[in-house]
This record gives structure tokens, sequence and C-alpha cells, in this order.
């Protein structure tokens, strides 16, 4: 290998690839969800760091003409190519480049909103580890976010044994000047020879089976570029956290919002464990561990920023949603971590048949024609757009108004801890809210007191008691 490709696979190229994850609109929805602001999605400076054929760079550019992309990746074929792909579809907005990381921070480049890397991180070593960590201090601006994804630890212990016969066969068994495939070949043979020896490592690991099985129909240049570079290192969660420590970085959320609720991703066993656990990096270290975690897509933000409840709940209501595949396709099944998970139809069924019938819609809007019993179902499990069938739109947080009197109030639920709670908008369409230090009691004359269930009807007025004052507030107007 060439000293200039720092043991990085070069003699193919990458295949074609779209992540929607590394979307702005995917970040800052994912952010929404798990309850942070986000850096704006209309006017923004984005870099990717390693963007291989840079196809799912292009498109972004594309899709979003009021964002400035960057990018490198240290491969001049992959370079070239996207900087014909940019050429021809009139890209103004992206510029790519075939530096290293280090070469590219010396650039004069804007500070960015975001900076995403995809698998880069398990396929470099410490020296240049260490460069897209210096890149990322040097070029993010305070409140951007970094997306970063990497194979982890420990789902990829029993599979190292593996990964390093495919390596080691490429390298000393077969003849440098036949094709990458070839040798490729040559290797998940033996590795399927080996498999079904008794008392093999692999025959004594039943968990491999199906992951050396599945190998045989992946595409060769993907699998040299995913088995075969130098450095090839699975990172613990808590590695990576420590890494991206001087970069100011905070870990903040899952890039796929699926992943943020944990009725579907978690046994009740592994549930009970973490909710004993407080520290979030902790828990999600032990996460990991319960549910053998091979991959991650991360979020690590610049100085996250909590949002209120208020603009939590009226920045899911306020962005606009759309149907990515057909109705009659949307089976509401989801895979997670603890296997299939059944979707209530009475639930999801008349959202889905609304997007499906008038196109991209604001959440308030879907949510604003539910029956009572729709709206009763949905109060637990109202964001059907976090599964792959339905996508956030990249409009802007429509932040709530605020009173400037003393008395506001907030979005009303059930329980302090409802994960979808409702907004109070008055018939002026002014939001108000109560302080937290505020907590409201039940309120005996009051229909949705704490022993109650919710409104009979979902419009009715809305009355909750407030201690400081000993009077019931009455706002005239919707619950949502």
């Amino acid at each position: 290998m060439n000293d200039w490709n720092e043991g990085y696979i070069t003699d193919v190229d990458y295949t074609y690839g779209f992540y929607k994850e590394m979307a702005p609109a995917a970040i800052r929805f994912a952010l929404l969800a798990a309850g942070y602001e986000s850096p704006p999605v209309d006017r923004f400076s984005y870099c990717e760091l390693g963007y291989g054929q840079g196809a799912g760079l292009a498109l972004l550019a594309a899709a979003n003409p009021g964002g400035d992309f960057w990018g490198t990746d240290f491969n001049p074929a992959h370079a070239a190519g996207a900087a014909r792909l940019a050429g021809e579809a009139g890209l103004k907005n992206l510029h790519v480049f075939d530096d290293s990381f280090e070469q590219f921070g010396q650039r004069d480049l804007p500070q960015f909103d975001y900076i995403t890397l995809h698998g880069i991180w398990s396929w470099v070593g410490t020296e240049v580890a260490q460069q897209i960590v210096d890149f990322i201090r040097l070029h993010l601006k305070v409140g951007g976010v970094v997306y970063i994804s990497y194979n982890t630890l420990p789902g990829w212990t029993h599979a190292l044994p593996m990964r390093g016969l495919l390596s080691q066969y490429v390298e000393f068994q077969s003849s440098q000047a036949d094709p990458i495939g070839n040798r490729l070949d040559g290797a998940l043979k033996l590795l399927e020879d080996l498999n079904q020896i008794p008392g093999s490592y692999f025959h004594r690991t039943p968990q491999l089976a199906e992951r050396i099985k599945s190998l045989q129909g992946q595409n060769r240049n993907y699998l040299a570029h995913e088995y075969l570079n130098r450095h090839w290192q699975p990172v613990f969660f808590s590695q990576m956290v420590e890494a991206l420590t001087p970069a100011k970085l905070t870990f903040t959320a899952h890039a796929g919002a699926l992943n943020c609720i944990d009725a579907v991703n978690h046994t009740k066993e592994l549930q009970a464990v973490l909710d004993r656990i407080s520290n979030p990096i902790f828990k999600e270290i032990v996460r990991d561990l319960g549910i053998n975690q091979t991959f991650r897509r991360d979020l690590f933000v610049r100085g996250p920023r909590r949002l209120s409840r208020t603009d939590h709940a009226a920045g899911l209501l306020d962005t606009t949603y759309a149907l990515v595949t057909e109705r009659s396709k949307c089976d509401l099944k989801i895979k997670t971590h603890v296997g299939e998970a059944n979707l209530q139809p009475e639930a999801y069924d008349p959202l889905l048949d609304r997007l499906a019938s008038k196109g991209p819609t604001q959440g308030r809007a879907l949510m604003s024609r539910l029956s009572w019993k729709e709206w009763v179902v949905l109060r637990d499990c109202c964001r059907p757009w976090w599964f792959w069938w339905v996508q956030a739109m990249p409009n802007p947080v429509a932040r709530s108004r605020r009173m400037t009197g003393q008395r506001q109030l907030q979005p009303l639920s059930t329980t302090s801890s409802s994960s979808a709670p409702c907004v109070v908008t008055p018939a002026t369409s002014t939001t108000w809210r109560l302080p937290s230090s505020a907590a409201a009691s039940s309120c005996h004359a009051c229909p949705s007191s704490s022993s109650a269930p919710w409104p009979a009807n979902p419009r009715q007025t809305h009355r909750r008691w407030l201690p400081q004052s000993g009077t019931c507030s009455r706002p005239q107007g919707r619950v949502w």
C-alpha cells in the first residue's frame, strides 16, 4: 500500500450510498425528539469528512440550496467523481477536495453548523483520529452538531477473529495481482470451511453463523473497505465520548429517532436495569451491553441546550411531515433490537391516511381533526413520523409565543413524565405556560384531575389548581 493512504483501501472505489440520518432535517428532528435545540436548517454550513463517492453529499446540496456544503475524501478518484457530479448538477453550494483531514483543516473554511462522518472513525489509526478531533475543535460552531457513526463493542467482540482472518488471508495468502474480488472470494471460502469444522472457533460461536452467511452476498468493494483496512477497531461508547471530549462535545441523542423509544428497543428486564441508572453516559454503556450493540449513529453537540416542555411540544407539532413510502406499503410492524413490534392501527392509520391524502402536513394539523378515541390512543404514542415511512421536512422549529404577565401556563399532561405533553393553545393563538416552579396539583372541580382520565372532549376548557394563588386557572382554549 502507498504511504499517502495510511493503510486505507484505495485499490477499489467505495460503494455509492445515501444515509438519511446525515441530512440536516433528520439531525434536527432527532435532536428535537430528544428535547434539544438544533442548528438551523434553512441557512447553514455543512461538512462531511470522508464522503466516499460524494453521492450523498451532492444529493444533500441539491436538496438544500440554502446550505453551504463542504467535504474532503483523500482518495483522488472519489474526489474527481464528486467534483464531476457537482459540476454536471450545477451545484454552486458544494465544495469538494481530496485533502487529508489535517490538510483540509488548514484551509480557509467557514465555521460549520454540521460536521458528519459515516463509519470513518472505525477505519483510521490514532493519529488520524486525533486530526478529526482537532478539525472539529477548530471548525465546529458553538451549538453545532457532529454526526458520527462507528462500529461498536461489545457487538463486534465475537467477530474480531473473523475480520482478522479475512484481512490476513488477503495480505498473506493471495496474490496482489489478483482482483480484490477474487482474493475476497478465497478468504470467504476459507471462512466457510472453518465454520464447518467441529471444534473450530467459528463452529463453537453460533452467533457468527448468520454473519458469515451474509458476507457471501455482499458487494466485494464494500467488503474490502469494511474489513481490509490496516486500521480497523470497533470501540466502546465510553471510548468515543472520551475521544471527543477535547473538542468540547457532549453526547446528546441517537441519530435515529426510533432509538429514543425505550418501549420498542428494550426488554422489560433491561428497562428495569436502566431505570436504576441516573448518569446518561453510563446508561448508554449499559444499554449497549444489554442489546449487544454493533453499530452506533450518535449526535454530539458543542454546548447542547434543552428545550422547555413548551418549545419541545410546539416544535414537534409545528414540524411538517411527509409520507415517503406508498401508503399500501406502510406495514405497521417495526424491527427493533428486541424483535418485531406491532403498532396500533387505531393510533397510526388515521395519521398515515391523512398524510397519504393531503401530502406534507404540519403536525398540529395532523392532530387537530382526530376523534376523541383516536386522540386518547395517541396520547402515549403520537409520534408515528419516527418510523421509516414518514420523515420530518426541513422547516425551522416554530417557537411558541410567550406571555409577558406573571402567570404563564405550561403544556398540560396527565403525568409529569408524559412522553407526549399536550399544548394548551387559547383561542387567541397565544401559548400560555406555567413556570416549572409552580407545579400544579389536582383541582377538585376539574374533570381532568389526577384521579380522572383526560377530558371527555379534547377541546373542552381545561382547569388546573394553582397552589400559589389558591385559585383555579381557566384558560379558554383548545387542548391538543
